[in-house]
């Protein structure tokens, strides 16, 4: 199957936020929110566009992964700056395929590539 990695644009806003709700709806909680997320996160100070990416299939986005920068805070201590990605999230009928696993691999190529140094992962408990 051929897939392709590359930088969300403008036109894949309402795309790329559908295919999140498709991924997230039901899945935690009646519903969903992480579609907000992504179309809030988007102008928001710690958004990083140049790690802004979508996966598409035949033109179709079926799949994303943003990130934003954000910081380790300790007690008597500099935060740490590093970046956070999520939502990262994959087409239901096109999960379990192992295209999450690129998504995520290509960037945080991509973060190295821009100098950054790390990653914090959020996530559910299940």
């Amino acid at each position: 199957m051929l897939i392709t990695i590359r930088h969300e644009t403008k036109q894949d806003y309402f795309a790329s936020e559908n295919c999140c709700r498709n991924a997230f709806w039901n899945l935690y909680t009646q519903g969903c929110y992480e579609h907000f997320l992504v179309h809030a996160m988007r102008s928001h100070k710690d958004f990083i566009p140049e790690l802004s990416f979508v996966l598409e299939y035949r033109k179709a986005v079926i799949g994303g992964i943003y990130y934003t920068h954000s910081s380790i805070v300790c007690p008597d201590k500099p935060a740490l700056p590093v970046i956070t990605f999520a939502p990262i999230f994959i087409e239901p009928k096109f999960q379990r395929q192992g295209f999450g696993k690129q998504l995520i691999t290509h960037s945080i190529n991509k973060a190295k590539e821009a100098g950054h140094k790390a990653i914090v992962i959020l996530g559910y408990p299940r």
